[in-house]
């Protein structure tokens, strides 16, 4: 099974929530000492925290999963294609000294090896055109469905994020205490 790492956040907080009421409850208590008034829990906002976070760590591995087609381009391919490019170019540089070599010469060996260098840099500029044709060109459609797959799972995400975040009623006093004093 594979490990993914995620943004501990919500775990964190919920953790903090579940530790804070603990603490609070054996501490204070609100309102007057002759009318003492209950703390609320944290704990609906402790579960929705850890839904949250569970609900992340389900998106990651679903998104990684989901990019697997373009983390093989990126990682393994395109540095396979960056290998074939190099080496033509060495092939290319071959090919340049060895004619430069051969106007110098003028000789049956310089023009070996200027043939020799030729048919090499051929060979390297088609391993490169044939690796370009088979891996990107024909996987280019793969690739942009992978990326509209991601897109719709992010919006898929941030829907289930934000209906797993309950909806509370601020009852009228709370809604007091929130006004802002006019400036």
């Amino acid at each position: 099974m594979h490990v993914f790492k995620t943004s501990p956040n919500y775990r964190y907080a919920a953790q903090y929530l579940k530790t804070y009421e603990v603490v609070n409850r054996q501490g204070r208590k609100l309102g007057s000492k002759t009318e003492v008034k209950e703390i609320e829990s944290v704990e609906p906002a402790a579960k929705t925290l850890l839904s949250l976070d569970a609900e992340q760590e389900k998106h990651v591995k679903k998104q990684l999963e989901t990019l697997k087609p373009l983390t093989k381009f990126i990682g393994g391919d395109y540095w396979e294609y960056a290998k074939l490019r190099k080496t033509y170019w060495e092939a290319m540089e071959s090919y340049e000294d060895a004619v430069t070599e051969q106007h110098k010469e003028r000789s049956e060996q310089a023009e070996q090896a200027t043939t020799k260098s030729q048919t090499y840099k051929n060979d390297c500029r088609q391993k490169m055109i044939g690796f370009i044709k088979k891996s990107i060109n024909e996987q280019k459609g793969s690739h942009a469905e992978c990326v509209l797959k991601f897109h719709d799972e992010e919006i898929a995400y941030h829907s289930a994020m934000a209906d797993a975040i309950p909806v509370y009623e601020v009852k009228a006093e709370t809604k007091s205490m929130m006004k802002l004093p006019n400036k």
